[in-house]
């Protein structure tokens, strides 16, 4: 066989052999790399005027009296499966000063959204990724 050819297989058989361990190190570590199943979710509210009423649901998890004031600021934190929808509203009754919902998935933030008076209320939402 020809120093070229010879040359060219050993080639073709070097890169055949990386690649059947990439997609063996792929098929392995795949697993470890997917989305997690639960994450810590964290809902918050802020208010300038240091309270608000807070309406929140969490799937099976909920608050929904609108007349319920709490002391801001206030938070509230599950473990929630992945697809589980989460919403927080809250209410200013003094109608002044500004509002503000925080949800965190895992530490971090991942919704948010301010309001400032004369607007009397503030809403979050997702759906846990």
């Amino acid at each position: 066989m020809d120093p070229q050819r010879r040359t060219l297989v050993i080639q073709i058989t070097i890169i055949g052999v990386v690649c059947i361990v990439l997609a063996a190190l792929a098929v392995t570590l795949l697993p470890r790399f997917q989305p997690a199943e639960q994450h810590k979710v964290t809902i918050r509210v802020e208010s300038s005027v240091g309270n608000a009423t807070i309406q929140y649901s969490a799937g099976d998890i909920t608050q929904l009296d609108a007349k319920k004031t709490f002391s801001t600021p206030w938070e509230k934190s599950w473990v929630l499966k992945r697809g589980t929808q989460v919403t927080l509203t809250a209410g200013n009754p003094q109608q002044d000063g500004t509002l503000k919902c925080f949800i965190k998935l895992d530490g971090n933030p991942w919704k948010s959204e301010i309001a400032k008076m004369p607007i009397d209320k503030v809403a979050c939402a997702g759906i846990v990724p």
